[in-house]
């Protein structure tokens, strides 16, 4: 899988999944390797409860 740098803007309420327990839908800007906004991009789901705490932010 291929790492890209994604500022992340805003996140929505968690919402409950069957599939993937508790979810929140994600957006940010896709960052080039200069750190200069490229895109908004939409990252979905993110099992936010799930990431370690200085992952969340």
């Amino acid at each position: 899988m291929e790492k890209r740098k994604i500022l992340i803007a805003t996140k929505t309420y968690p919402s409950i999944s069957k599939k993937y327990h508790e979810v929140v839908c994600t957006a940010g800007l896709l960052l080039d390797d200069d750190e200069v906004p490229q895109q908004w991009i939409r990252i979905y789901p993110v099992r936010f409860r799930g990431l370690d705490f200085d992952q969340r932010g």
